[in-house]
């Protein structure tokens, strides 16, 4: 004839729902006495993990009101909310950002607005630098003008005969 000796554990939350069960069962046959445990436990509703102590608990969601386990609670990085896996969005800006639903609109507008100012900072400096280049010729061809002139001018200097007499002695002085 065996002995049985069944222990239940319940773990309640702080509501008063029950989370989880531990069975325990010992079984005396006269011979050898086995043990045997058996635990049961609620799932994270967002990560699916099972939940077997009151501690892993570690809220609600403050955008969707899910519960939140120690392995999927997340901090939105705008605005410092507690988010599920399920309102958990990335946002790729300057860097990488996890944040809710609430904010991500934000987000994508600022972005929009950022890339209009760089796209006006872009046009801007186009401009500037398209200046500079039509600066750049004028001066070059201002350049070429003159070397031009300075070129007739020495060539027109050795064509011409040289002067005899005071004027020429006095000029070249």
């Amino acid at each position: 004839m065996s002995n049985r000796i069944i222990k239940q554990n319940l773990i309640q939350g702080p509501q008063g729902q029950i989370i989880g069960r531990q069975t325990e069962q010992i079984i005396d046959d006269g011979v050898t006495i086995r043990s045997e445990t058996i635990q049961s436990a609620t799932r994270c509703p967002s990560c699916h993990r099972p939940i077997h102590d009151i501690t892993q608990w570690m809220g609600r969601c403050d955008c969707c009101g899910h519960a939140l386990c120690n392995q999927c609670i997340s901090i939105c990085h705008a605005c410092r909310r507690r988010i599920c896996g399920r309102c958990r969005h990335s946002f790729v800006g300057q860097r990488l950002l996890q944040v809710c639903c609430s904010c991500l609109p934000k987000l994508y507008k600022r972005q929009g607005m950022m890339d209009k100012i760089m796209f006006s900072k872009e046009k801007f400096r186009r401009q500037q630098q398209l200046r500079q280049n039509a600066l750049r010729r004028k001066a070059l061809y201002l350049q070429s003008r003159r070397q031009g002139i300075k070129d007739r001018i020495a060539l027109y200097r050795l064509t011409t005969p040289t002067r005899t007499g005071a004027r020429n002695a006095q000029r070249r002085r």
